[in-house]
């Protein structure tokens, strides 16, 4: 697949770039409109990685939304201020987390097919590079908070590069899965433990208790960090 980088921020342009090299990706980098309008010309880009500057150009608007039409796809660049509302920096890196829509773009901006937050790490925008390759992140059953990526259709739970799944039970992973699909919102104990076992309540407390124990453990020997205040637990 062809991918193609298209911002005025030209560390973040070749950080992307590089990325997707490495990982065995052709691409390439546009740092402005007539580049992007260039690049797109020849039809054969796969995936377009967008700022919203280049989203706002009109024939640049009309070339993306061309190829869309044929198959192309599009990862729009937000800011984190842009997600949060706050006074946070793109920073340098590759883009964020979080599929969020932007109350700020153009209404005459193309559609996106999925949304990151800058910044974050390499991992993370190689997983969204390879989800879109398989078709988008929904229908490949992908979910990707920071560097943890979950596999909802294999059922399996990755951190950071690698491809060796965590070591996880049925029932830390049904927890953690949870968790991811609430999208940054606390989760209290007893919620947590209705999503994962419907029956059986009151009987499945202590059970889910030590799961969810053990899930932190492991979860914190990857690197990751899961977010307990209280009975009250999310992953952001």
């Amino acid at each position: 697949m062809r991918v193609l980088v298209a911002t005025g921020d030209a560390a973040l342009a070749a950080a992307l770039r590089d990325a997707a090299r490495d990982a065995g990706y052709e691409a390439d980098a546009a740092m402005d409109a007539h580049e992007l309008r260039d690049a797109l010309h020849g039809g054969d880009v796969g995936l377009a990685v967008l700022d919203d500057a280049m989203a706002l150009d009109p024939a640049a608007i009309e070339a993306v939304r061309r190829l869309r039409g044929r198959g192309m796809r599009v990862l729009a660049l937000r800011s984190y201020r842009d997600r949060a509302g706050g006074n946070g920096t793109a920073g340098s890196g590759t883009a964020g987390d979080g599929a969020t829509d932007d109350a700020g773009a153009d209404a005459n901006a193309p559609e996106c097919d999925d949304v990151l937050t800058m910044p974050c790490s390499d991992a993370e925008f190689l997983a969204r590079l390879g989800a879109a390759e398989r078709g988008g992140a929904e229908r490949s059953g992908l979910i990707i908070r920071g560097d943890l990526r979950i596999d909802t259709h294999r059922r399996q739970a990755f951190y950071g590069n690698t491809d060796v799944p965590l070591a996880l039970s049925p029932r830390e992973y049904e927890a953690l899965e949870v968790l991811a699909q609430a999208n940054g919102r606390f989760m209290d104990f007893d919620e947590i433990v209705r999503a994962v076992q419907a029956d059986g309540f009151f009987d499945q407390r202590e059970i889910m208790g030590h799961a969810l124990y053990s899930l932190e453990k492991k979860l914190r020997r990857a690197g990751f960090m899961l977010t307990q205040r209280g009975d009250r637990y999310r992953i952001w």
